[in-house]
Order: structure tokens, then sequence, then C-alpha cells
């Protein structure tokens, strides 16, 4: 397992900075295929009209991805149940090309709310393509949606469009936002921006040197023995 492709999706996502703003709107039925995919894009529906079914999911798409070996994706510590925040601990989850996970969340046993078992339920993704390239897939949060993959051993992929109320939906509705690139962090970095860039309704992110990092967060990090400075996070 190459802990170098894990641990560089991670500092990726989290120093994503300015890049080329691309934005394509495709008219979505229940299958999305990326298998075609070789750029940065973004996919929404424009006037979306629908009402929840009893799981808050307003559309639910297959997902049918280009040919992959490895496959990670930020979801929650599940204890085996289901959804996208069942706990309030986030964990990046490696699966192989039939999804079925293959890390165990390093993290001590008695820490918080953590049980070992991964999520079915994920948002930012990457797949390390049999190509040599990577794709980096973000679902997407609008003013009334939130979109998550779902994954299971040996099942195809789903991307579901939820609601966390259950009145009906008419509104622009971001499905997800996805990069190719020869490496990670420019797929990670294109993806990002992208989306932060844009001109979505309900995406309130700002890039990492537009941020202050709040006095309580130095605080806290303080009290665990690591060193964060506003100066410092602003050159990374």
């Amino acid at each position: 397992m190459n802990k170098c492709f894990f641990y560089a999706a991670f500092v990726a996502m989290m120093a994503f900075g300015n890049s080329a703003f691309s934005q394509t709107n495709r008219l979505l039925k229940t299958s999305i295929d990326f298998t075609e995919s070789d750029k940065t894009e973004i996919l929404k529906l424009d006037n979306f009209s629908g009402k929840p079914n009893k799981e808050g999911v307003l559309k639910s798409y297959s997902v049918k991805f280009p040919e992959f070996d490895k496959l990670i994706y930020f979801g929650s510590d599940g204890n085996n149940k289901s959804g996208i925040v069942p706990s309030n601990r986030s964990h990046l989850w490696v699966l192989d090309s039939n999804y079925k996970v293959l890390n165990q969340a390093e993290i001590k046993k008695n820490a918080g709310s953590f049980h070992g078992h991964a999520a079915k339920e994920g948002t930012f993704t990457v797949l390390r393509l049999k190509d040599g390239k990577y794709m980096a897939l973000l679902p997407l949060v609008g003013e009334y949606s939130m979109g998550y993959f779902k994954f299971e051993e040996g099942k195809s992929p789903l991307l579901n469009i939820t609601t966390f109320g259950t009145a009906d939906v008419d509104a622009e509705v971001p499905v997800v936002a996805f990069s190719v690139a020869d490496n990670v962090y420019k797929a990670t970095y294109d993806v990002w921006n992208t989306v932060v860039n844009s001109n979505l309704k309900g995406v309130m992110a700002k890039m990492r040197y537009e941020k202050n990092i709040p006095s309580v967060l130095i605080i806290w990090a303080g009290a665990v023995g690591r060193n964060i400075e506003t100066r410092l996070m602003k050159r990374t």
C-alpha cells in the first residue's frame, strides 16, 4: 500500500489555492459516467424540483469510474451505522477496486467516538487510475442539498443528493465537481479551487490564505503540543 498517495491527497486537500476556473452544466438522469472525463468540471441541476424520500434523498445516481487500483475517501467512523454524519470524527478510508476497505484508522482506540468501522457514505474522494493519473471528486453542498458517495463492497457506487428536511426542493442543486491530473496534488488543487471560485449558490468556503485561524484553535492546538500559527498557515 502506497502511504505517500494517501498522505499526498490529505495534504493537497488542506492546501488548495487559486487555479483556472471551469464549469460545465450537464443534463443528468440516473447515472454518471466518469470514464471519459479528462478535465475539471462541475455538474449541477439548474432548475431542480423534487421531494425527498423517507431517507431524505432527492436523487440517486449510479456511478461508473475509470479503471483504478486504489480509492480513498473521507467518511465518518460509523460503528456500522449508516449516514453521512453518524459521528463527529472523520477518517481517510482506503478501498480497492472492488470497494473493499483496506485500512484501519490510525487513531487510539479510546479516542472519542472511535469504533474502527468505515461508514459506507463518504465525501471527498480520490482515485489512483490504472493509467497513472489521478481523479479527484467532490460531492457538492448547495443551499438545500448535500451530495455524498455510498460505497459498498462488490457493488457499483452511488452518488446521493440529499436534503436534511422533508419539504420539497425547488432550487439549483449542485451535484459533483471532479478533476483529472497527472498527480494527486494538481487533481485535488483543481477540483477544490474550481468550486471555491464558482458562482454556485451555497458555497461558503474560502482559500486557506484568506482565513484567519481562530484563537481557540491555536489554544487547542497548543494544548496538544502542536505549533499552529496563522502566519505559517497562510504561507503553506
